[in-house]
């Protein structure tokens, strides 16, 4: 199959047109027509039979792949022509919207993985924003706590100084950590809890050195009519006796 060829048909080159056509074994012979009383050569008959056509000057004579010939006439031609500029302002712009459609996916696709960076990214603040939640719920509720220490405080025997210092720092930290952190106080402030209990001195054993028996000796003098357990000069108490009678 050969590729579609075309030839303008003029004047001056009817016989190429002529030869052009014996190649291929179609019959050609010129055609005449009166112009002005004269019988001019106008044009080229080709073909046989109810194939036979005539190109006129000016017409154009196109061999198609198949080996067949259409003749265009000089106003097909011309609109031919302008249907082919036509074609090629439509390629170029539809080259040029390819182009513009190409970046347009390029940028899409930028856009596609921006988005998904985006997401991920949006994911793990998600995680690290439930992550902080949850250690701010651990903090809330470690200074929330100070309640049950100053209860504790309240409660604390006396002779416990070594548990009440103990509470008294976790208190004390937790108070310190909420005010830093604005969180509420657990009650009460440190300045309104009981004074920090004194363990009570242990007494001496009943045979150490400074125990004493609490008894009268027998060689003590006895105390006059400590019977009636009264001075006999001023009759007061023992207790109240000014006069040394009771002595």
């Amino acid at each position: 199959m050969s590729a579609r060829e075309e030839r303008l048909v003029t004047a001056d080159n009817l016989w190429k047109i002529d030869a052009w056509l014996d190649a291929v074994d179609v019959y050609a012979k010129p055609h005449f027509d009166y112009v002005n009383s004269q019988l001019v050569n106008t044009g080229i008959k080709f073909g046989n039979g109810p194939t036979r056509m005539t190109a006129f000057i000016g017409d154009t004579i196109v061999r198609h792949e198949n080996g067949s010939h259409t003749v265009l006439s000089a106003k097909d031609a011309a609109e031919l022509d302008r249907l082919r500029a036509r074609v090629a302002e439509l390629e170029q712009s539809l080259e040029r919207r390819t182009s513009l459609l190409r970046d347009v996916q390029k940028i899409a696709r930028k856009r596609t993985n921006e988005s998904q960076g985006r997401r991920e990214y949006g994911a793990k603040l998600k995680a690290r924003n439930a992550e902080l939640e949850a250690a701010a719920a651990l903090v809330a509720k470690f200074c929330a706590d100070r309640a049950s220490y100053i209860t504790s405080i309240l409660n604390c025997h006396p002779d416990n100084a070594h548990d009440y210092n103990r509470w008294q720092g976790h208190a004390e930290s937790r108070r310190q950590l909420s005010e830093a952190l604005g969180l509420p106080v657990g009650w009460p402030a440190e300045d309104k809890l009981p004074p920090v209990p004194q363990q009570r001195q242990q007494e001496d054993p009943h045979d150490g050195p400074l125990a004493s028996r609490y008894a009268v000796p027998h060689d003590l003098p006895a105390i006059p009519h400590q019977t009636t357990g009264r001075c006999p000069d001023c009759k007061g108490t023992f207790e109240d006796c000014t006069c040394g009678g009771a002595a």
